[in-house]
């Protein structure tokens, strides 16, 4: 079962990409965008699962698969969909709130994530789940560069900084209780 929830997403994301690519971007934007629906509570959700473009879709595969990997092979598939829910429904909310709802992208994921690795090796001293330093640092200023906005590309800030406070948070009460385990 190893690395089953981090492929499904990975190729759910894909499919989402491909479909948008071959011409239904339009229909599949609109299915799945965030709405406050009660009647289609996964679009909470489901903005975490579609991307922009090729590039948006690789480096977000990519921080998914090294960052969701290490969570699903440390502590499982369970935890790492506990944070996968949680931090799209945080991160979503907060980008829906302060911006609107024109945004996509597992990045507010990603930022939960690191957040919560980092957490796992800073507080809970892990020595197998744990994001050096340095790369907790690039993330960190590449949301500020996102806030400062010099880049040519929108980005969803919030959704960041949402998923980063959402992964720290969940590190915490998480894996407060299996320390040991890791």
């Amino acid at each position: 079962m190893s690395a089953f929830l981090l492929a499904y997403i990975a190729g759910l994301c894909i499919l989402i990409f491909v479909l948008s690519y071959l011409g239904w971007y339009r229909e599949v934007f609109f299915a799945l965008k965030f709405d406050w629906l009660w009647t289609e509570p996964y679009r909470l959700i489901t903005p975490a699962i579609m991307h922009l473009s090729a590039v948006h879709l690789l480096f977000n595969l990519a921080w998914w698969w090294y960052l969701g990997g290490r969570v699903e092979k440390t502590l499982g598939y369970q935890t790492l969909i506990q944070v996968f829910l949680i931090s799209a429904l945080a991160s979503n909310v907060l980008q829906v709130l302060l911006v609107n709802d024109q945004f996509a992208g597992l990045s507010g994921v990603n930022y939960a994530l690191a957040g919560f690795v980092w957490v796992c090796g800073t507080v809970h001293k892990s020595t197998r789940l744990y994001l050096p330093n340095n790369l907790f640092v690039f993330l960190i200023v590449w949301m500020l560069v996102g806030f400062v906005d010099v880049l040519p590309i929108p980005m969803a800030n919030w959704a960041h900084l949402g998923g980063l406070l959402a992964g720290m948070l969940l590190g915490l009460l998480l894996v407060k209780r299996s320390v040991k385990t890791i």
